[in-house]
């Protein structure tokens, strides 16, 4: 499983993203923040990986100035890897 994990500093933030999406009809979901982001409120945004163009188009209009960052969460069942890629 792949997923993109999108990190704010305000747990407000994080639930009107999560909003936008769901209304768009892109299931999105909270999950805890993860550790190699070092910040942010302990809540981000989890939608499928397939879905980061919308994501990015979302974040590129300036109506989320406390975004920190995306990172991609990669599960193969045994391991998960994370990095950030915005």
């Amino acid at each position: 499983m792949k997923w993109a994990i999108v990190v704010f500093k305000s747990k407000a933030e994080v639930f009107e993203f999560i909003e936008l999406l769901n209304q768009a009809g892109i299931g999105a979901t909270t999950t805890q923040t993860p550790k190699e982001a070092g910040i942010g409120c302990g809540i981000s945004a989890k939608v499928g990986f397939n879905r980061l163009p919308t994501v990015k188009k979302i974040l590129s209009s300036g109506r989320f100035s406390g975004a920190f960052g995306v990172y991609a969460v990669v599960t193969d069942g045994v391991r998960t890897s994370r990095s950030r890629i915005i």
